[in-house]
């Protein structure tokens, strides 16, 4: 999306859905299947069930979004920061990060 930055406001909760798709990726079986078997059965197609789908869709966001700030976000940051290599002064290759005295 940096493409269409300056561009479109997007609204906080879209962006936020799009920063922990990866994490909603990983997590949404295990949230859901936690519901299935401990809360309600989803297959019938009853009134309780379908709000047992909204309430697991709210889960499977909330566990997303918190696995996204707690553990995917400072990940990033400390790969970023300390093990891809950083850009040499004339702007050419990457050189990789070497700690002092190696």
């Amino acid at each position: 999306m940096l493409s269409l930055e300056g561009i479109f406001n997007f609204y906080n909760w879209v962006v936020a859905i799009g920063d922990a798709s990866y994490s909603l990726d990983i997590l949404h079986p295990y949230v859901i299947q936690f519901i299935q078997k401990k809360i309600i059965d989803l297959d019938q197609p009853t009134f309780a069930a379908i709000i047992g789908a909204v309430v697991a869709v709210t889960m499977c966001w909330l566990a997303a979004h918190l696995c996204f700030i707690y553990f995917e976000r400072p990940a990033n940051r400390f790969v970023k920061k300390n093990m891809i290599g950083r850009r040499s002064a004339t702007g050419g290759e990457r050189r990789p990060i070497v700690p002092a005295g190696r």
